[in-house]
C-alpha cells in the first residue's frame, strides 16, 4: 500500500487477508506466504472497510467516493462481479454482510442505509429516517433485523427483508458510536458520547435500562460470550461491568491512569483484557472485577489494541511504540521479545482463526503477518519453566512429558528463537 491501512479482514478459512487503504485500493494477500495476490482498483477515494461474506466467496468494500463494491474472491484474478454500487450521495462509513451472505447493508454520511443483493450487487432498498450520518450498523444473529446508530443521537431498527423502519430508539443525547446485538439476538446495546450505554429490547425497541456511571464518552463495549454481562471502557480511565439483564452496574474496574481504548472478553468469558493510554494492559476477573496480577508493562507508549487468541491462552497488543507484544494470558508474563518491524504506530492487531498467525496494521502504510509457531513459543515457555518445582521434580505424566520435551528440544540445544514477520509492503 502507498498510504495508511484503514481496515483488514481475514477470509473465513483464514487463508486470505483483505486490506483497505487510503491509496484507494483493496489488496488480497496470501496469509501463509505474505505475498500479494491481487490489487482491486476502481475507487476514487479512500477505502475505509472490507468484509468477507460468510462463505468467503465475495468481498464487500466501502469508500469515501460514496460507493460500495462487491468483488469475486474465489479466483483472485476475477474482476468485480458488479460495477460500483452507486446510490449514496456522500461518504460510505459502514458496511456489513447479513449472516447468510445474501444481503449487504451500508450506511453513510447521507443519513441513509442501503440494502444490496449480495450476489448481484443490485440495490434493492433505500432506508431513510435518520437525520444525521449513519455511524454504526449490525445485523441480528438471525439476519431478520438491522440496527443502526447515528449522529442524530438515535438508533433505528429495520426489517432486513422489507427495508421498512420498525421503530426509532430514542434516549441518547449525543452521537451513538457503537451498536451490537446480544449473542441470542434478544437485546441491543449501544454506547454514546453522552457518557452512557443503553440496553434495548430488540423485539419491542423499548429501553430496558440506561447504564450510567461513566464520567465521559464511552469508547468501547462488548457483550460477554454468554450474553449475561457487558464490559465498557472509555475516556474516564475506567472499565465498567454491567448486568446485561438488568442494566445495573456491577462494579467499576479502576487501575488505568489514562483513557481505556480497547476491551475484550476471552473466549470463555471469564477474563477481560484492557489496553490504555497509560502504556499498560490489565487483565481482570470477569466475575469479581478484580485485577489479576500486576499491570502488564513493556510498551513505552499507549496500548492501542488488544486481542485474545482463539484458545484464550495468549494476548497480543499493539502500541504507539511501533511494536507488538505477546503475553501469557494466565500469568500475565511477556512471551519473548517485542515484535519489531513496523516504523509507525501499530493501530490494529488480530489473531488468525487458527491462532498461529497475527496480522497487524500500522500508520507506516504496511500490514505485517507474524508467524507465531510452536518453534518460536517452545524455547520461551521452557526457559520460563526451567526452575519451576513441578519440572524440577515431576510427579505427574504431564510434568514428565513437559520436562522431557524441554530437555530434548530446548535445554540441550540452548536454542533461542525470535518471531519473524512476513512484511506486506509492495
Amino acid at each position: 500500500h502507498q498510504d495508511m491501512v484503514f481496515g483488514v479482514s481475514f477470509s473465513p478459512d483464514g487463508k486470505t487477508l483483505a486490506s483497505a487503504s487510503r491509496d484507494t485500493t483493496v489488496k488480497l494477500w496470501d496469509v501463509g506466504t505474505g505475498k500479494e495476490l491481487k490489487t482491486l482498483e476502481g475507487y476514487q477515494n479512500t477505502v475505509f472497510g472490507v468484509s468477507f461474506s460468510p462463505d468467503g466467496k465475495t468481498l464487500a468494500s466501502a469508500s469515501l467516493d460514496k460507493t460500495v463494491r462487491i468483488w469475486e474472491v474465489i479466483n483472485s484474478k476475477e474482476p468485480p462481479i458488479s460495477q460500483p454500487l452507486r446510490g449514496h450521495e456522500d461518504q460510505v462509513w459502514a458496511v456489513a454482510f447479513s449472516p447468510d451472505g445474501k444481503q449487504i447493508v451500508s450506511g453513510g454520511r447521507d443519513s441513509t442505509l442501503r440494502i444490496w443483493d449480495g450476489n448481484t450487487g443490485k440495490a434493492t432498498k433505500t432506508l431513510q429516517g435518520h437525520t444525521g450520518s449513519v455511524r454504526a450498523l449490525a445485523y441480528s444473529p438471525d439476519g431478520k433485523y438491522i440496527v443502526s446508530g447515528s449522529y442524530d443521537n438515535t438508533l433505528r431498527l429495520w426489517d432486513a427483508q422489507t427495508g421498512k423502519a420498525i421503530r426509532t430508539l430514542q434516549g441518547h443525547t449525543n452521537v451513538v458510536f457503537s451498536v451490537a446485538f446480544s449473542p441470542d439476538g434478544k437485546r441491543i446495546v449501544s454506547s454514546s458520547g453522552d457518557k452512557t450505554l443503553r440496553i434495548w429490547d430488540a423485539e419491542t425497541g423499548k429501553a430496558i435500562a440506561t447504564l450510567s456511571g461513566s464520567t465521559d464518552a464511552v469508547y468501547s463495549v462488548a457483550f460477554s460470550p454468554d450474553g449475561k454481562s457487558i464490559v465498557s471502557g472509555g475516556r474516564d480511565k475506567t472499565l465498567r461491568l454491567w448486568d446485561a439483564e438488568t442494566g445495573k452496574a456491577i462494579r467499576t474496574l479502576s487501575g488505568h491512569t489514562d483513557e481505556v481504548y480497547s476491551v475484550a472478553f476471552n473466549p470463555d468469558g471469564k477474563r477481560i483484557v484492557s489496553g490504555g493510554f497509560d502504556k499498560t494492559l490489565r487483565i481482570w476477573d470477569a466475575e469479581t472485577g478484580k485485577a489479576i496480577g500486576k499491570p502488564l508493562k513493556g510498551h513505552t507508549e499507549a496500548v492501542t489494541s488488544v486481542a485474545f487468541s482463539p484458545d484464550g491462552k495468549r494476548i497480543v497488543s499493539g502500541s504507539d511504540d511501533k511494536t507488538l507484544r505477546l503475553w501469557d494470558a494466565e500469568t500475565g508474563k511477556a512471551i519473548g521479545k517485542p515484535l519489531k518491524g513496523h516504523t509507525g504506530l501499530v493501530w490494529s492487531v488480530a489473531f488468525s482463526p487458527d491462532g498461529k498467525r497475527i496480522v497487524s496494521g500500522s500508520l507506516d502504510k504496511t500490514l505485517r503477518i507474524w508467524h507465531i509457531s510452536w518453534e518460536y513459543l517452545l524455547p520461551i515457555l521452557c526457559n520460563q519453566l526451567k526452575n519451576h518445582p513441578s519440572l524440577k521434580q515431576p510427579s505427574t505424566d504431564v510434568a514428565w512429558e513437559a520436562k522431557e520435551t524441554c530437555e530434548h528440544f530446548v535445554w540441550a540445544k540452548s536454542a533461542e528463537s525470535t518471531a519473524k514477520p512476513s512484511p506486506i509492503n509492495p
